[in-house]
């Protein structure tokens, strides 16, 4: 079994690389070495032959976006479509990832299929949860925000989690 561990900065990426003992210090049960990929290990890709040869590579990489998403034009749509999903969690809650989506949302790719489409509503369903406000939410409410695949309805519940202080005032 191998535990891929990607950092966005080198100090990270040192330190995830020591190995890492599980059960007692001076007797480990288990010793882990991490695979890490980092900006001190994984060069950044420019070149759109060269991503187009190594998409998986081209995912790690992820510092120039735009030639990410050229190269996945490259490759079959459902590879295209996982690794498009996968780069924007990967990005986690950064400028990186607001950038991806908007290229996602203003460049038209091959992989942005139907197949794709669900994927961006279901993200977008995701950020819905009211929990987070301590609001509760019913099964079938989450259902029916998780199976949501209309974007445009998806907004319009987004804005509205705003200022609801009940789950049922998003379908109001």
């Amino acid at each position: 079994m191998t535990l891929l561990v990607v950092c966005h900065d080198s100090a990270t990426a040192r330190w995830a690389r020591l190995p890492k003992g599980i059960g007692l210090e001076e007797r480990p049960s288990l010793v882990l070495h991490p695979v890490v990929l980092g900006p001190d290990n994984v060069p950044a890709i420019t070149d759109l032959a060269q991503a187009s040869e190594d998409v998986v590579l081209t995912v790690f990489s992820a510092l120039i976006l735009e030639v990410l998403a050229a190269a996945l034009d490259t490759v079959d749509t459902q590879t295209a479509g996982y690794f498009a999903e996968f780069t924007e969690v990967g990005l986690g809650d950064t400028d990186a990832r607001h950038l991806w989506r908007a290229l996602m949302s203003t460049k038209t790719y091959r992989y942005q299929s139907e197949f794709a489409q669900q994927i961006e509503a279901r993200g977008e369903a995701k950020m819905l949860i009211l929990e987070d406000r301590r609001i509760p939410v019913t099964p079938d409410i989450r259902e029916r925000i998780m199976t949501c695949t209309d974007t445009t309805l998806l907004e319009a519940w987004a804005r509205r989690t705003l200022h609801a202080t009940t789950a049922d005032e998003l379908f109001e």
